[in-house]
C-alpha cells in the first residue's frame, strides 16, 4: 500500500480510503476473491487505484478511477511492460519474472530437479524516471 504523506503524520487516526494513492494485492489462489470482492469494495470506499499482481497469468491487472460502481479504468501489464500509480505518474514500475512453463516457482534445472534460479513473478521493479 502506498499512502500519501498528512501534514497530521502523528495523528492518532489510521489512514483513510482517500490516504491511499495505490494499493497492491498479490493473487494466486486468491485472485477471484481479490477481483469479486475485494476490488469492487475498493472502489466504492474511494480507492483511487490497484493493483492485482495475477500470479498465475504473470500480468499486473491495474484499476484505476474509483466509483461506487466500479473502477473507470482496467487494463493489463505483463512481463516487460512499465506501469506508473496515476498519483506517481513519473514513478516508472516494471513488471519483472522469470518463470518456467511447469508451474509457479517451480522451474526445472537440467537434472530435472527445481531450478533455484527461476524467479516467479511476486514482486514489481521499481525505479525512477524523472522527478
Amino acid at each position: 500500500m502506498l499512502l500519501a504523506l498528512r501534514d497530521d503524520a502523528c495523528a492518532p487516526a489510521h489512514p483513510g480510503p482517500g490516504d491511499v494513492l495505490l494499493l497492491v494485492e498479490v493473487a494466486d489462489s486468491s485472485l477471484d476473491f481479490d477481483r469479486k470482492v475485494k476490488v469492487p469494495l475498493y472502489a466504492a470506499a474511494g480507492v483511487a487505484e490497484v493493483w492485482i499482481v495475477n500470479l498465475a497469468a504473470e500480468v499486473v491487472e491495474v484499476h484505476r478511477h474509483a466509483s461506487p460502481s466500479g473502477y473507470a479504468e482496467s487494463c493489463t501489464a505483463g512481463i516487460g511492460s512499465s506501469i506508473a500509480p496515476s498519483a506517481l505518474p513519473d514513478l516508472e514500475i516494471e513488471v519483472e519474472g522469470d518463470r518456467q512453463a511447469d508451474g509457479p516457482g517451480r522451474g526445472r534445472g537440467r537434472s530435472g530437479g527445481p531450478n533455484p534460479s527461476a524467479r516467479p513473478l511476486t514482486a514489481l521493479s521499481c525505479g525512477i524516471v524523472e522527478l
